[in-house]
Protein backbone atom coordinates (compact mmCIF):
# COMPACT_ATOMS: atom_id res chain seq x y z
CA UNK A 1 0.00 0.00 0.00
CA UNK A 2 2.67 2.39 1.04
CA UNK A 3 6.33 2.79 0.39
CA UNK A 4 8.96 0.13 -1.47
CA UNK A 5 7.79 -3.46 -3.53
CA UNK A 6 8.58 -5.97 -1.04
CA UNK A 7 10.52 -8.94 -2.73
CA UNK A 8 8.26 -11.90 -1.86
CA UNK A 9 11.14 -13.70 -2.13
CA UNK A 10 12.84 -12.48 0.71
CA UNK A 11 9.91 -11.16 2.81
CA UNK A 12 6.63 -13.17 2.28
CA UNK A 13 3.43 -11.43 3.20
CA UNK A 14 0.07 -11.61 2.43
CA UNK A 15 -2.62 -9.02 1.11
CA UNK A 16 -4.22 -9.26 4.43
CA UNK A 17 -0.55 -8.41 6.03
CA UNK A 18 -0.40 -5.39 3.92
CA UNK A 19 -3.47 -4.10 4.75
CA UNK A 20 -3.14 -4.54 8.43
CA UNK A 21 0.19 -3.09 8.30
CA UNK A 22 -0.96 -0.05 6.11
CA UNK A 23 -4.02 0.67 8.67
CA UNK A 24 -1.12 3.05 10.51
CA UNK A 25 -0.49 4.55 8.07
CA UNK A 26 -4.58 5.42 6.56
CA UNK A 27 -4.89 6.63 10.23
CA UNK A 28 -2.85 9.77 9.58
CA UNK A 29 -3.27 10.16 5.61
CA UNK A 30 -6.19 10.09 3.71
CA UNK A 31 -5.21 9.23 0.54
CA UNK A 32 -3.91 5.81 1.66
CA UNK A 33 -7.25 5.42 3.24
CA UNK A 34 -8.53 5.93 -0.13
CA UNK A 35 -6.30 3.78 -2.13
CA UNK A 36 -6.72 1.28 0.47
CA UNK A 37 -11.04 1.57 -0.08
CA UNK A 38 -10.21 1.07 -3.74
CA UNK A 39 -8.36 -1.92 -3.51
CA UNK A 40 -10.86 -3.64 -1.03
CA UNK A 41 -13.70 -2.58 -3.12
CA UNK A 42 -12.33 -3.93 -6.71
CA UNK A 43 -10.46 -6.75 -4.94
CA UNK A 44 -12.50 -8.10 -1.99
CA UNK A 45 -13.11 -11.23 -3.71
CA UNK A 46 -9.30 -12.16 -3.25
CA UNK A 47 -9.42 -11.34 0.72
CA UNK A 48 -8.58 -14.22 2.51
CA UNK A 49 -11.24 -13.88 5.24
CA UNK A 50 -9.35 -16.36 7.98
CA UNK A 51 -6.06 -14.95 7.81
CA UNK A 52 -7.97 -11.46 8.50
CA UNK A 53 -9.42 -12.43 11.62
CA UNK A 54 -5.86 -13.98 12.63
CA UNK A 55 -4.19 -10.76 11.79
CA UNK A 56 -7.09 -8.05 13.21
CA UNK A 57 -7.08 -9.95 16.58
CA UNK A 58 -3.52 -8.09 17.09
CA UNK A 59 -4.49 -4.77 15.93
CA UNK A 60 -5.61 -2.12 18.43
CA UNK A 61 -8.69 -0.73 18.48
CA UNK A 62 -9.27 1.90 15.87
CA UNK A 63 -7.26 0.07 13.47
CA UNK A 64 -9.79 -2.56 14.40
CA UNK A 65 -12.69 -0.42 13.62
CA UNK A 66 -11.00 1.38 10.36
CA UNK A 67 -10.39 -2.39 9.02
CA UNK A 68 -13.98 -3.44 9.93
CA UNK A 69 -15.36 0.02 7.96
CA UNK A 70 -13.17 -0.48 4.87
CA UNK A 71 -14.86 -4.11 4.92
CA UNK A 72 -18.27 -3.09 5.60
CA UNK A 73 -18.26 -0.69 2.38
CA UNK A 74 -17.94 -4.07 0.35
CA UNK A 75 -21.17 -5.51 1.39
CA UNK A 76 -20.03 -9.02 1.43
CA UNK A 77 -20.96 -11.43 3.78
CA UNK A 78 -17.99 -13.36 4.25
CA UNK A 79 -16.19 -10.97 6.09
CA UNK A 80 -18.91 -10.87 9.35
CA UNK A 81 -17.01 -13.09 10.69
CA UNK A 82 -13.64 -10.34 10.55
CA UNK A 83 -16.56 -7.71 11.49
CA UNK A 84 -17.28 -9.01 14.91
CA UNK A 85 -13.72 -8.48 16.56
CA UNK A 86 -13.76 -4.99 15.62
CA UNK A 87 -13.98 -3.22 18.64
CA UNK A 88 -16.21 0.35 18.48
CA UNK A 89 -14.06 2.70 20.14
CA UNK A 90 -15.52 3.69 23.73
CA UNK A 91 -16.76 7.07 22.69
CA UNK A 92 -16.94 9.25 19.30
CA UNK A 93 -13.91 11.34 19.61
CA UNK A 94 -11.03 10.07 16.51
CA UNK A 95 -8.39 8.60 18.31
CA UNK A 96 -5.44 8.84 16.34
CA UNK A 97 -7.02 9.64 13.06
CA UNK A 98 -5.77 13.08 11.51
CA UNK A 99 -8.25 15.92 11.58
CA UNK A 100 -8.46 16.23 7.65
CA UNK A 101 -10.33 12.76 7.88
CA UNK A 102 -13.49 14.57 8.59
CA UNK A 103 -13.06 17.91 7.20
CA UNK A 104 -14.84 17.53 4.40
CA UNK A 105 -17.37 16.49 6.14
CA UNK A 106 -17.12 19.37 9.30
CA UNK A 107 -17.67 21.96 6.30
CA UNK A 108 -20.46 20.31 4.49
CA UNK A 109 -19.13 19.22 1.26
CA UNK A 110 -19.26 15.93 1.98
CA UNK A 111 -21.44 13.53 4.16
CA UNK A 112 -19.80 11.58 6.72
CA UNK A 113 -18.93 8.18 5.78
CA UNK A 114 -21.79 5.74 7.25
CA UNK A 115 -19.22 2.21 7.53
CA UNK A 116 -17.28 4.85 9.59
CA UNK A 117 -19.65 6.26 11.98
CA UNK A 118 -21.02 2.60 12.31
CA UNK A 119 -17.85 1.47 14.15
CA UNK A 120 -17.65 4.57 16.00
CA UNK A 121 -15.19 6.96 14.13
CA UNK A 122 -16.02 10.27 12.25
CA UNK A 123 -14.40 10.32 8.63
CA UNK A 124 -15.70 12.00 5.51
CA UNK A 125 -16.92 10.20 3.04
CA UNK A 126 -14.54 7.79 1.12
CA UNK A 127 -14.60 8.01 -3.08
CA UNK A 128 -13.06 5.51 -5.18
CA UNK A 129 -10.07 6.64 -6.33
CA UNK A 130 -8.61 7.32 -10.10
CA UNK A 131 -7.57 3.09 -11.64
CA UNK A 132 -4.49 5.35 -12.77
CA UNK A 133 -3.53 5.37 -9.23
CA UNK A 134 -3.23 1.38 -9.27
CA UNK A 135 -1.05 -1.03 -10.04
CA UNK A 136 -2.62 -3.16 -13.44
CA UNK A 137 -4.15 -6.39 -12.16
CA UNK A 138 -2.37 -8.34 -14.98
CA UNK A 139 0.99 -6.71 -13.50
CA UNK A 140 0.13 -7.73 -9.47
CA UNK A 141 -0.60 -10.96 -10.58
CA UNK A 142 2.79 -11.63 -11.91
CA UNK A 143 4.47 -9.96 -8.96
CA UNK A 144 2.37 -11.18 -6.39
CA UNK A 145 2.09 -14.82 -6.13
CA UNK A 146 -0.28 -14.70 -2.90
CA UNK A 147 -2.83 -12.91 -5.36
CA UNK A 148 -1.89 -14.95 -8.51
CA UNK A 149 -2.57 -18.47 -6.50
CA UNK A 150 -6.09 -16.85 -5.22
CA UNK A 151 -7.00 -16.70 -8.36
CA UNK A 152 -6.49 -20.33 -8.87
CA UNK A 153 -7.84 -22.04 -6.13
CA UNK A 154 -9.55 -18.72 -4.27
CA UNK A 155 -8.63 -17.11 -1.28
CA UNK A 156 -8.01 -19.92 1.37
CA UNK A 157 -4.86 -21.58 2.78
CA UNK A 158 -4.34 -23.50 0.08
CA UNK A 159 -3.52 -20.84 -2.39
CA UNK A 160 -1.40 -19.09 0.61
CA UNK A 161 0.89 -22.05 0.86
CA UNK A 162 1.12 -22.85 -2.52
CA UNK A 163 2.48 -18.99 -3.30
CA UNK A 164 4.91 -19.68 -0.50
CA UNK A 165 6.22 -23.15 -1.73
CA UNK A 166 7.00 -21.37 -5.09
CA UNK A 167 9.21 -18.93 -3.59
CA UNK A 168 11.07 -21.18 -1.00
CA UNK A 169 11.29 -24.26 0.76
CA UNK A 170 9.58 -24.42 3.94
CA UNK A 171 8.70 -26.60 6.81
CA UNK A 172 5.09 -26.60 7.67
CA UNK A 173 6.33 -24.53 11.09
CA UNK A 174 7.79 -22.21 9.20
CA UNK A 175 4.54 -21.73 6.91
CA UNK A 176 2.54 -22.07 10.20
CA UNK A 177 4.07 -18.99 11.75
CA UNK A 178 4.45 -17.23 7.81
CA UNK A 179 1.03 -17.49 7.59
CA UNK A 180 -1.36 -18.09 10.82
CA UNK A 181 -2.55 -20.88 9.67
CA UNK A 182 -2.54 -24.73 11.87
CA UNK A 183 0.44 -26.99 11.99
CA UNK A 184 -1.72 -29.92 10.77
CA UNK A 185 -3.45 -27.87 7.89
CA UNK A 186 0.63 -26.79 6.58
CA UNK A 187 0.92 -30.60 6.48
CA UNK A 188 -1.86 -31.30 4.95
CA UNK A 189 -2.01 -29.14 1.82
CA UNK A 190 2.00 -28.98 1.26
CA UNK A 191 1.56 -32.94 0.58
CA UNK A 192 -0.23 -32.36 -2.60
CA UNK A 193 2.60 -29.62 -4.35
CA UNK A 194 5.53 -31.53 -2.61
CA UNK A 195 4.17 -34.63 -4.71
CA UNK A 196 4.32 -32.83 -8.17
CA UNK A 197 7.68 -30.91 -7.88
Amino acid sequence: MSGERTSFKDHPITPEAAIVNAVSIAKSDRLILQLMHTWIMNYSEIIHVEALKHLIKDAEPVGRAILASLLSHTGDRKFEAALKRAKVPENESNHGLHKMMDFAAKIGQVPYDKHFKKFGLSVSALVMESEKKMIHFEHIVEINPFIKYRYVFGANWRADIAALMTLSEYTPTEVTKLLGCSCETARRYMKGPELIG
